[in-house]
């Protein structure tokens, strides 16, 4: 029988936070959900952004949040290519926004192998 785990990722879309974010995968799996819950609101000026990658760099994911989101919204994928990893590889989650402000926490919902 797989298990189920998850790996909850708090993020910020404040200035000098965002970029190409890491985080190690320590046992076999795949990615089956990732949903992102807003933290702090949204800056309304423009949207935000996702792309999360498996360990070749290959994307699996990219979610746009909504410009002005409000704490307790969520966006979600459900990816089904490039979102497999074997233990010791990397999750890079890649987060962009034009004008900063904002924060979220992702949670990855993962099947272990």
């Amino acid at each position: 029988a797989h298990q189920k785990a998850e790996i909850t990722f708090p993020l910020s879309f404040e200035t000098g936070y965002v970029g190409a974010h890491k985080a190690p995968i320590s046992y076999p799996g795949t990615i089956t959900k990732i949903t992102a819950y807003i933290t702090k609101n949204i800056e309304a000026t423009n949207d935000a952004s996702l792309i999360v990658k498996d360990n070749a760099g290959s994307t699996m994911a990219t979610i746009v949040i909504t410009a002005g989101a409000i704490i307790g919204n969520a966006f979600t994928s459900s990816p089904t290519t490039n979102n497999t990893f074997t233990a010791g590889q990397t999750l890079t989650i890649e987060s962009a926004k034009t004008t900063k402000g904002g924060a979220i926490n992702v949670f990855f919902e993962i099947l272990r192998t």
